[in-house]
């Protein structure tokens, strides 16, 4: 027992080992530098943000420095990757370096995967070697290297060969209250890991890796109900799928009360085709990866990714031993040999025969216009992204490529020096393997990454060193955040540069869509150069920050307005993208001209404004040079806020139509009105005394809805030019 306990450690030593060198080898570590994040771009600076919240503000929930004059406060946008985060925390506890932070937590995922595929491997009897083959080819996955780099939370897949481990167990009737009786010692220990592996994937993964894993938990649980012909196989697999619903209840708790208390606005926003756009294709997991190494299956990858609905999805591939395994599953459900008169012979097949089953219930969920679109259309649009379940798929394809392996060296000769040709054969199988997995151009360019961590940082603290700490900066162009499409070439969440290489600062971008703070930073980005200039200048920013990839003018016109107005020259950065004004002379000389009770008073009036956002019923606004319009259904919904502590009088402006004759009533608490609607707009003002608070003001039209074809849109009346403005 101890010498098997020594060999065990030993192996696992040289797994860690080995799994140190890939990483080496696969991410050029030889040419990084940990402080600088090896992801840095589109949703790498929004989990770098989140990083920097933790390490800034001990959790990443709220985040006083951006969204200013506001918070950011994630508890609108429900997050259950409490157990990443619980990681991000401890690493911050010896480090305040961001890109320490990222890289370490990037690192370590790796470690995990290749750990916990191990030890999957090695339950099911695969040798020392074939295991550490797995559980490498497994942890370098494209997809791994693909959203380490881009989005490193999806990354987060350890516990998956776990939930795998855990459907075999129900398949095969050894996780039921039968097995409790046989065996209960080793049903404990089973049920101990079970929960351990559902609380894990439920807390990591962004709520992609549990819901796959309940699904195929599920599936495994009627597999096993209809093979044993007992209902009572389903009663411990669907106890288990409620306690992984109710870890993730309890990881997004702060925001179901949060969205309790303050009102569901509905930031995530997910339409059923979605699932069609980002399912998972068959040729995809198949075919190489992108930019491959062998110029002809390179070429081959390039002719395929002309086709449609080609995103995220392009790094599902499965590689050669992956996909290896995965034909072979396809194969077995069709020829599968039911019983094995060997015992050991008998339990592989056995495994294959879960494993198949598992495969294809697995692609069926994720293929596009499969079980997944069906699920978006009937129940619910949350899940979107299907292609992300080939974790799952890969580690059930490499498991039976490892057991086909196994299978094949006991074949091979034994004994004196052809002992060792299994593991030679071995380690051959995972070199090509990981040179098929892993490309040069699937590495973070460490050099960039270098020049432009240095060069913004650099830009970044020069600002910071001109401005006293707690110094707010307006971003332009303006951006909701999150989840947005930024004008012109910006990426998603490019304006938290600033933030991440500043410590004292405050930043406006990063106010949540939908609240208040998003509502007021889009009303002031909205007016004209001068008024937008001033607004900003009398709500207490300092500076604003331009970047000039969200105009198509390069902001020649914005900037040659805030000069104009400010006098304040730019500064600019490495490469010309990002400018920056001081306006605190232009603040000065306003101050200089008004009574300190008037510049107050414009004080509050700028930074407390009645403000509305347009709600259920009623759709996007559209606009020519003349005007612009929202179309409603029978049924439109507008939230009007009052932010300050007393009574706001406002002008509700707006007209009216509707394509045939029919009545508008306008209900709410400050106005009560019954309006008679044609084709031509009925123009409407009323002044209005807005209370403190948030208030719903509901329009009803009995209207019939606009004859308009190929528009799924119900279009029953409009409203146009809509403001709300002081008297």
């Amino acid at each position: 027992m101890k010498n098997n306990t020594r060999k065990e450690i030993a192996a696992f030593a040289v797994l860690i080992l080995l799994c140190l060198a890939v990483m080496f080898w696969a991410l050029d570590l030889r040419n990084a530098l940990l402080k600088v994040p090896f992801g840095y771009a589109g949703d790498a600076k929004a989990i770098i943000s989140m990083m920097k919240g933790v390490i800034d503000n001990g959790w990443f929930l709220q985040n006083p420095f951006v969204g200013a004059p506001g918070t950011l406060d994630w508890r609108d946008y429900p997050i259950a990757d409490n157990f990443s985060f619980l990681v991000v925390w401890m690493i911050s506890l010896f480090t305040s370096k961001f890109g320490v932070v990222f890289n370490l937590f990037l690192l370590l995922n790796y470690l995990l995967t290749a750990v916990t595929a191990w030890f999957v491997f090695r339950h099911f009897r695969l040798n020392y070697y074939v295991s550490a083959c797995g559980a490498l080819l497994y942890s370098f996955l494209p997809f791994h290297m693909s959203r380490s780099l881009g989005h490193v939370m999806y990354s987060v897949y350890f516990a998956v060969p776990l939930v795998v481990m855990i459907a075999i167990w129900v398949m095969a009737g050894e996780l039921s209250l039968e097995s409790r009786k046989e065996d209960r010692r080793r049903f404990k220990r089973r049920l101990a890991i079970c929960l351990i592996a559902c609380l894990l994937v439920a807390s990591t993964g962004g709520f992609y890796f549990a819901f796959f894993g309940s699904y195929l938990i599920l599936m495994a649980a009627i597999f096993a109900a209809i093979e044993y012909r007992s209902i009572r196989q389903l009663v411990l697999p669907i106890s288990l799928i409620c306690f992984i619903v109710l870890t993730l209840a309890i990881n997004v708790s702060p925001t179901l009360i949060h969205l309790a208390t303050k009102g569901n606005i509905n930031v995530v926003e997910r339409s059923p085709a979605d699932a069609e756009i980002f399912g998972s294709k068959l040729a995809q997991l198949l075919l190489p990866i992108d930019n491959h190494r062998v110029r002809s299956f390179a070429f081959i990858k390039r002719q395929y990714q002309s086709n449609p609905l080609i995103n995220e999805n392009s790094d599902s591939t499965l590689g050669i031993v992956g996909a290896t395994g995965f034909v072979t599953l396809l194969g077995w459900l069709l020829f599968r040999r039911r019983k094995n008169p060997e015992p050991e012979a008998g339990l592989r097949f056995e495994i294959f025969d879960h494993l198949s089953i598992l495969n294809i219930a697995a692609f069926l969920l994720s293929t596009i216009g499969g079980i997944g679109s069906l699920f978006a259309l009937f129940v619910s649009p949350a899940i979107r992204g299907y292609n992300r379940i080939v974790v799952y798929i890969a580690f059930i394809s490499i498991l039976a490529s490892m057991i086909m392996l196994e299978k094949a060296l006991a074949r091979l000769p034994r004994g004196g020096r052809r002992s060792a040709i299994g593991p030679v054969l071995t380690l051959l199988l995972l070199c090509i393997g990981l040179l098929d997995q892993v490309t040069n151009h699937a590495r973070p360019n460490h050099l960039q990454l270098k020049n432009l961590f240095y060069r913004d940082q650099q830009f970044v603290h020069q600002i910071e060193n001109r401005l006293p700490p707690g110094a707010m900066i307006f971003q332009l162009p303006f951006v909701q955040f999150p989840e947005s499409r930024p004008p012109a070439r910006m990426q998603d969440y490019d304006h938290f540069l600033g933030y991440m290489y500043s410590q004292k600062l405050r930043w406006s971008y990063g106010a949540m869509k939908g609240r208040y703070g998003d509502m007021w930073q889009q009303e002031i980005s909205g007016r004209p150069s001068p008024e937008m200039i001033e607004a900003v200048a009398r709500s207490g920013f300092t500076g604003i920050w331009v970047d000039r990839f969200g105009y198509q003018d390069a902001g020649a016109s914005i900037e040659q307005d805030i000069t104009s107005i400010t006098g304040a020259q730019p500064a600019v950065n490495w490469e010309s993208r990002i400018s920056f004004f001081d306006i605190r002379d232009y603040i000065n000389r306003l101050k200089s001209a008004e009574s300190s009770e008037a510049w107050q008073a414009k004080f509050d009036a700028t930074t407390h404004p009645v403000l509305a956002t347009w709600g259920l019923g009623c759709s996007g606004i559209e606009s020519n040079e003349k005007e612009n319009w929202r179309w409603c259904a029978h049924i439109g919904k507008i939230r009007i806020i009052n932010d300050s502590s007393q009574p706001k009088r406002v002008i509700f402006e707006a007209s009216f139509n509707s394509s045939n004759d029919s009545t508008l009533t306008i209900n709410s608490a400050f106005l009560n009105e019954k309006l008679s609607l044609k084709q031509q707009p009925l123009e409407f003002s009323r002044e209005i005394l807005v209370p403190p608070g948030e208030h719903t003001l509901e329009f009803n039209c009995n209207g019939k809805p606009a004859y308009a074809p190929g528009d799924p849109r119900v279009l029953v009346f409009r409203v146009n030019n809509f403001i709300l403005r002081n008297p």
